[in-house]
């Protein structure tokens, strides 16, 4: 159970960099026909809508930086929910 744990970590430190990345090209306005552009854009625009309907811009785009955080704090609870499943639970 351990190892599927850790695989969901590892997932969801690789999509954080993912994100990071979109907020990175979306701040330096970089070209939207790049490929690699286009990928992020697809592979990241799903998560960033609900966080954009959430904040209004103000001077640029803050969904990626909410989305990590959310990411970031639902790894950690899923974490202690696994962990505290897999105690032993004690009668006394």
């Amino acid at each position: 159970m351990y190892q599927i744990l850790h695989l969901v970590s590892i997932a969801v430190n690789v999509y954080v960099l993912i994100l990071l990345a979109r907020g990175i090209v979306t701040w330096t306005n970089a070209d939207k026909t790049q490929p690699g552009v286009q990928f992020l854009e697809k592979a990241t625009e799903p998560i960033l809508v609900p966080f954009r309907n959430l904040f209004p811009k103000m001077g640029f785009d803050l969904s990626p930086i909410m989305a990590i955080i959310a990411l970031l704090i639902a790894n950690r609870l899923f974490t202690m929910l696994i962990v505290m499943l897999m105690r032993p639970v004690r009668y006394y």
